[in-house]
Parts: C-alpha cells; structure tokens; sequence
C-alpha cells in the first residue's frame, strides 16, 4: 500500500516536472513581471505555438498512434521530436517578427533551459 503511494507521489511529481510544465510556468512568472502592456499577448502567443503543438501528442494517443503518454517505444520519438522543435521554432519566429524584444530572450533562455 505505502508503495503504491510513493508510486503515484512520483508519477505527479514527474509530470508537474516535465520540461512543458516547466517551461509554462517560468513564462508565466516573467510575464508577469515583465512591464511592457503587449507581454501578455506575446505570451500566449508563444505558449499556444511551442507548448500546445506537443499536445497533439494526446490526440495521437487517442487515435492509438503512439504507444503510451511516456513514448516508451523510440521509433515513435523522432516525429513527436519533429513536432515539438517546429512549434518552439515557429513560436520564437513568430515573436521575432513581431520584435517581442526582452520576452523573446527569457522565454527562450527558459525553454531551453527547461528541456535540458
């Protein structure tokens, strides 16, 4: 019984950790700290490019085109890969192209800092 506890204490811990969750809420935090009026709307911009696009991993799931949440099998991994890079790299292109300035640095110092 306390085994199966300290299971589940870990599995939340490791999905409240995972780099998305982390990511997420260091943007929010420089966000909201950040005093330019338009950081919100760069906000949401880059976390409905580069953190929701690996959603899809849920919608594949569902279709039963990857095997589990974890991915445990590798030849599911590289376009799960692909996904997340392109949707981080459109999100930073986008907010390059709408000059977001400082919120463009941190959040990208964050992401990368997050998925290492």
């Amino acid at each position: 019984m306390r085994t199966h506890r300290i299971d589940q204490l870990a599995n939340i811990i490791s999905y409240l950790l995972c780099p998305p969750c982390v990511a997420t809420g260091g943007i929010l935090l420089i966000a909201a700290r950040h005093p330019a009026p338009q950081t919100w709307w760069y906000t949401i911009m880059y976390l409905s490019l580069a953190v929701a696009a690996p959603l899809l991993l849920l919608w594949w799931l569902y279709r039963g085109q990857v095997s589990d949440l974890d991915v445990s099998h590798r030849q599911e991994r590289p376009t799960l890969f692909a996904v997340a890079l392109g949707g981080t790299l459109l999100a930073w292109a986008s907010l390059a192209q709408v000059l977001a300035g400082g919120v463009l640095g941190a959040g990208v110092f964050l992401a990368l800092l997050a998925s290492s």
